[in-house]
């Protein structure tokens, strides 16, 4: 009978990561994407494995884009498309593209604080009840935007830890 010694389920699961992400290396080596940078983090964004993403997808003549964010893999592409839909419902991120279009300045202004814990927890909350009347706003005229907001969520997507701004 072989007695093996338990194994720490953490060092376990980082070991099976390390392979995997060897592997993935090994078998499909991504470049570092330079160029276009969406001008914001976003938690859970695809800016590394877009490239590997446009050799999966090739160039479709018709893309959509789910759970946008900072739209890393659209400034990725290696080529222009034909159609492209940003198909994220969240009115803060419509909001914050629209206004860094119009006004890229004044989102810059309001983007542009120290962070500070009361602020960031304070401007979380204006934004999402704000959410819903900004999106209806938004859906009612396409020209609508609101830099202050935009910039707000901008700083606060570029201060808060983790997911789950806004």
């Amino acid at each position: 009978m072989i007695v093996r010694e338990p194994i720490d389920e953490l060092t376990y699961l980082r070991a099976e990561v390390d392979r995997l992400r060897d592997l993935l290396v090994a078998e499909k080596p991504v470049p570092f994407v330079r160029g276009l940078r969406a001008p914001f983090p976003f938690f859970g964004n695809k800016r590394i494995p877009a490239p590997l993403i446009w050799q999966a997808l090739g160039n479709p003549g018709n893309l959509v884009i789910p759970f946008a964010g900072s739209l890393a893999e659209l400034w990725a592409r290696p080529e222009v498309g034909k159609v492209e839909t940003i198909n994220d419902v969240s009115g803060l991120i419509c909001n914050v593209w629209r206004a860094i279009q119009a006004d890229p300045d004044a989102v810059a202004q309001y983007a542009d604080a120290p962070v500070l814990e009361l602020d960031l927890h304070g401007w979380h909350r204006v934004l999402v009840e704000a959410h819903p009347d900004l999106r209806a706003r938004l859906a009612a005229d396409p020209r609508f935007y609101d830099v202050e907001l935009a910039g707000r969520w901008v700083w606060g997507a570029s201060s808060w830890i983790g997911s789950g701004w806004c």
